[in-house]
């Protein structure tokens, strides 16, 4: 069975990621334009007067209904046009979608160009792939730059929910790369867990290694996996350094979709973006019968979605 769940915050950020401030922003223009353009529609479509000249007669020309509702829309109306009956509250409303529209204008700056946020996306779910005995995850790079020495280090951290967090534990969980030299953008990269067969062996102390399993994560005690990245940008040398979190209902017991990166390099960015947006949290799920001949299958808690 496949899980087509798509997590659509990891969708629309690999979405605005791989596209460049300007382009962006083309967008937002048209999209402001043609709001504004559609309140003039509005405005001329109303039975009654909606707006009116100053001095007082009524304002019915397309051009000028147009030129009041943009200048409406950006909150900077300079009294030659006023609304009038229903118009009023017409007005209103396009006031607040003019500020929410410039503040999102804003926002699209902030986010592309004054500051570079956390370049990678990571999948929503941690997987556990039954037949390996490994957990799996998955990230995109959706920055615009190469990155270079992307160190992952895991931790397995668990502590009664009834007691402080100074008796918190945290182990360092064992996996196969833990440094990688370089991450191209908008292609999809996989780490696995080491396994331990799938049996449970707990680490001799706290902050020592850790070969994760599944009956880790039995018992009341809250316990999560937390994923830590640090690297930088190729091209200005800046640090990046972000947290990912996986507590039980995250991860799910089966294998990721696969997905040809060699393939989908020959795609335009908008082509690329799209589909690993699809592919990042796309799911197959462990068969039912596979679910119920596993040793774990009595005590584990993974959400297989069967």
């Amino acid at each position: 069975m496949v899980d087509v769940s798509v997590s659509r915050i990891s969708r629309l950020r690999v979405w605005v990621a791989s596209r460049s401030v300007s382009w962006l922003l083309l967008i937002w223009l048209s999209v402001y334009v043609g709001a504004g353009l559609i309140f003039a529609l509005l405005y001329k479509a109303m039975p009654q007067c909606a707006v009116t000249v100053q001095g007082g007669g009524c304002e019915s020309g397309f051009w000028n209904l147009v030129y009041f509702s943009l200048s409406n829309q950006s909150t900077l109306t300079y009294g030659d046009y006023l609304p009038t009956g229903l118009g009023r509250y017409i007005s209103a409303a396009q006031g607040f979608v003019g500020m929410t529209m410039n503040a999102l204008a804003l926002g699209v700056v902030v986010f592309k160009a004054l500051k570079r946020s956390n370049p990678l996306v990571f999948s929503k779910y941690l997987v556990y792939e039954l037949e390996k005995h490994k957990f799996w995850l998955r990230f995109i790079n959706v920055d615009g730059d190469q990155l270079r020495d992307v160190q992952i280090r895991v931790q397995f951290v668990q502590f009664p929910s009834d007691e402080t967090d100074y008796d918190t534990q945290a182990n360092h969980v064992e996996i196969d790369v833990e440094l990688f030299p370089a991450i191209p953008r908008l292609r999809l990269f996989a780490d696995r867990f080491k396994s331990n067969n799938g049996k449970t062996v707990g680490p001799n102390g706290d902050l020592k290694d850790l070969i994760l399993a599944p009956g880790h994560f039995s018992g009341a005690a809250t316990k999560y996996v937390e994923i830590t990245v640090r690297g930088y940008f190729e091209s200005t040398g800046d640090l990046f350094f972000h947290t990912e979190r996986y507590y039980l209902g995250d991860i799910r017991c089966g294998a990721f979709d696969g997905v040809d990166n060699n393939a989908l390099q020959a795609k335009p960015d908008h082509a690329k973006a799209k589909e690993l947006s699809q592919k990042l949290d796309r799911v197959i799920s462990t068969s039912a019968e596979k679910c119920l001949a596993c040793p774990h299958h009595e005590t584990c808690s993974f959400d297989s979605r069967r």
